[in-house]
């Protein structure tokens, strides 16, 4: 919980993260890299957000290739660091739906790279999805922000447009925040 409360993302994500989650009543997390696995960092959950399994526990460590904040994360390592994650831990199936194809995964990756969006749809759980970004400090991603609910309610435009243009309005305040080029310091 110490390393935890002192990581970067917790200070420059969580107000916005906050705030994305009041709007949609989603669920939303906060996630970082740490040996190839990515790791909950906080958990905010929304007035729709639906039952204790679905949060997922501070701590949990999961593959990166089936969670969008994952994806989000590998999208902005160079390949040969995407390709030492996967020699390493290999691309387990949690569903039908997980990418299990080193090369499917990085055409994924370079669509996130153009978008700055990633989507889990059902990867990690049949019937959810989840949109996530990552989160830079200067050239250092420092982790990700990712929301996502039951796939019956993040359907069409809301999923492909609504979700990840919130998530793009959050990431730029979350730069802003941790700007350090403010005029008004």
């Amino acid at each position: 919980m110490y390393a935890r409360n002192r990581h970067p993302i917790l200070e420059l994500a969580r107000p916005s993260l906050d705030s994305l989650i009041e709007e949609t009543g989603e669920i939303g997390w906060l996630t970082c890299e740490d040996n190839g696995k990515l790791v909950t960092l906080d958990v905010a959950v929304g007035e729709r957000g639906i039952n204790d399994k679905f949060r997922g526990r501070i701590g949990n460590r999961e593959f990166m290739h089936a969670h969008a904040g994952g994806k989000a994360i590998l999208a902005t390592y160079p390949d040969e660091t995407v390709s030492e994650i996967i020699d390493e831990y290999g691309l387990p199936e949690y569903t039908s739906e997980t990418i299990t194809d080193t090369e499917a995964l990085f055409e994924e990756l370079a669509e996130i790279r153009e978008t700055g969006i990633a989507v889990n749809d059902e990867e990690a759980i049949t019937g959810y999805r989840a949109v996530g970004a990552a989160v830079t400090q200067g050239e250092e991603t420092i982790g990700s922000i990712t929301i996502g609910g039951p796939k019956n309610r993040l359907t069409g435009t809301y999923f492909l447009e609504d979700l990840p243009d919130l998530l793009r309005g959050v990431i730029n305040e979350i730069d802003l925040r941790g700007s350090v080029s403010s005029p008004w310091e």
